[in-house]
């Protein structure tokens, strides 16, 4: 949820959005994949996996990779 109407800019992309203060911002959620099989599947795709970053409660998990 955003906190305050804010415009955000990814450079990366060049590009700008905007959000209204309390508007949902969805994210992907995806319940299929164990930590070592995120981790396979970026081996597979020539990562070299860094770290998971798990909440609190471990219930997700953000994963870092490197390019090899």
């Amino acid at each position: 949820v955003s906190l305050a109407a804010q415009d955000v800019h990814i450079s990366a992309l060049d590009q700008t959005f905007s959000f209204e203060k309390n508007e949902l911002i969805w994210t992907e959620l995806s319940k299929k994949y164990s930590l070592s099989g995120v981790k396979e599947l970026g081996a597979a795709a020539g990562l070299n996996h860094v770290e998971h970053f798990l909440d609190s409660n471990q219930y997700y998990s953000d994963t870092l990779f490197i390019k090899k």
